[in-house]
């Protein structure tokens, strides 16, 4: 449950991405966004968020892990004038002791919003991961420290997606075309910040059906899972009228995979 300064009466967790950070003795950084039950007009979800936060587990802790540190961010701020930016939703460990096949020493975080679902990238030392006034975001070619001058590297994303690496050296961004349209989409390129190369459509998601009210969403690749040249993907399945369809259907809320062919 929420546990800081800022935290509300009724809100709890809904994660985001994580990683193990070795640079940081180990300890094990969650992204995690308060979210408090609510009716927001025009839109079956009945929740909204109100924060980004991380979560910091330290080396051999275990369940309930008691001894965790919980952080409030700024990352959860409006671009475009549009709706607000939510960081966290996927991690590139681009260090040589996570095996990146070319490092550069960076932790890579992504993030969601503005205008038509913009992907916002980020990057950090590992040793400077909570120091948040270090984080630089792109902006265009270059990098800044002040995420209010961020802008999109492409558009059309998924609140949960994954930017990894290839064995040629650039990098594939896997997710849900489109937050939750019925095809899986993948974009290249040779910088996490940019320029991706136009979307492509590589999953046709079987699943997604109107009539029925069911959706498939938050696609994102495993290339710790995958075969030398394939990457693992997943994508998740659900419905509009949950607690009416999960009796009839109770397999439909659960991740479906495939291997795509690099």
């Amino acid at each position: 449950m929420p546990n800081t300064p800022n935290t509300k009466k009724g809100e709890y967790y809904w994660m985001g991405d994580g990683f193990v950070n070795v640079e940081m003795d180990s300890t094990l950084y969650l992204f995690a966004y308060p979210v408090r039950d609510t009716v927001i007009p025009g839109s079956f979800f009945e929740f909204e968020q109100t924060g980004v936060n991380l979560i910091a587990i330290p080396k051999g802790s275990k369940p309930p892990f008691k001894e965790q540190r919980q952080l409030e961010t700024p990352f959860f701020f409006p671009l475009e004038n549009w709706n607000k930016v939510t960081m966290g939703s996927g991690i590139l460990v681009n260090t040589e002791w996570a095996g990146a096949p070319k490092p550069d020493g960076y932790v890579y975080i992504m993030g969601v919003g503005g205008q038509n679902s913009g992907l916002v990238i980020a990057r950090v030392k590992p040793k400077e991961f909570e120091q948040f006034e270090k984080w630089e975001f792109a902006a265009g070619p270059s990098w800044t420290t002040d995420y209010r001058k961020t802008m999109p590297v492409t558009r059309h994303v998924s609140n949960e997606m994954s930017l990894s690496p290839m064995p040629d050296g650039r990098f594939i961004l896997a997710h849900q075309f489109f937050g939750m349209e019925q095809e899986v989409a993948v974009q290249v390129t040779k910088n996490p910040a940019g320029p991706y190369l136009p979307t492509r459509k590589v999953w046709h998601c079987d699943e997604w059906q109107q009539d029925l009210d069911y959706f498939a969403y938050n696609a994102k690749g495993f290339p710790h899972l995958s075969k030398p040249g394939e990457l693992l993907i997943s994508y998740n399945v659900n419905s509009m009228d949950f607690w009416n369809d999960i009796p009839k259907e109770p397999r439909l809320c659960r991740p479906r995979f495939f291997r795509l062919k690099l």
